[in-house]
């Protein structure tokens, strides 16, 4: 199975836009840790998961509070905070982190890959995207993520953004990550409008028809809890910050629908 980057900042330290407390953020790291230790152990596999924490937070005050599992390898992957810049945004410090945690994480340097993922919610069905990228993936498999580049929106006048590549999970392998993404943090600034989402769709147009690269999962991520995000300018349907609600349920149903009958579309 890939090993599992999650990544993960818990005291914001002042950046713009940021929400929750370190003591809030930290409980949802914990929470989203334990939910997947305790999905994991139920499992005949093993499971390695890096933790790659980027503002100095006490390691030990996150470990002490993880369950256990023997089948569930965790390694936590300390980030000198002085390396980072708040003033930059959550993008540029994410692709930075992820530069850092994977030169000096033995668990990705001998996987040779790893499945990204954010840290603060868990995405409860996991386990069928990891199983997703093995089976469809396979060894070849450089990129494995989602993206929408679409222009539906635009013909029903919506304003809703139809080109955007998915940061919150996808797996990657480490030759991929070093040939097309390393070093690149420095062309983003969530403050000057160079958002990473854009960036993964940039990618994703310039590499969709190499070899190893699926740009569209079949299987429909569900997120729990808040997002922290804020409520979009559209209509009401397509946006909450709850990812528990009906609204959203609702909203998950009709993409696994698509992604069932039109997998090839968004690609």
């Amino acid at each position: 199975m890939i090993p599992i980057l999650m990544t993960a900042s818990v005291d914001t330290r002042g950046m713009q836009g940021a929400k929750f407390s370190a003591t809030e953020r930290e409980k949802m790291y914990v929470d989203t840790l334990n939910f997947y230790i305790d999905v994991f152990k139920k499992k005949e596999e093993c499971f390695e998961l890096v933790f790659a924490e980027n503002s100095g937070w006490n390691k030990k005050s996150i470990l002490k509070k993880l369950h256990k599992a023997e089948n569930v390898f965790i390694e936590y992957v300390e980030l000198s905070p002085e390396d980072f810049d708040v003033a930059k945004g959550k993008g540029y410090n994410e692709m930075l982190l992820i530069d850092k945690a994977t030169m000096v994480s033995t668990t990705i340097q001998s996987a040779g890959a790893f499945f990204k993922l954010t840290g603060r919610f868990p995405i409860r069905n996991l386990y069928s995207l990891l199983k997703e990228v093995e089976k469809r993936g396979g060894k070849e498999m450089n990129l494995y993520a989602d993206c929408k580049d679409h222009k539906v929106y635009e013909w029903l006048h919506l304003p809703i953004n139809g080109h955007a590549g998915e940061c919150r999970y996808y797996a990657v392998s480490l030759d991929f990550w070093n040939e097309h993404m390393r070093g690149r943090y420095v062309e983003l600034n969530d403050f000057t409008g160079l958002l990473i989402e854009d960036f993964f769709l940039k990618i994703m147009r310039e590499v969709k028809k190499q070899r190893g690269v699926h740009c569209r999962f079949r299987t429909q991520a569900y997120f729990a809890g808040n997002g922290g995000h804020s409520l979009g300018t559209g209509p009401a349907f397509f946006y909450s910050t709850n990812n528990d609600s009906v609204l959203m349920k609702l909203k998950r149903g009709l993409q696994q629908l698509l992604r069932w009958c039109l997998p090839w579309w968004w690609c």
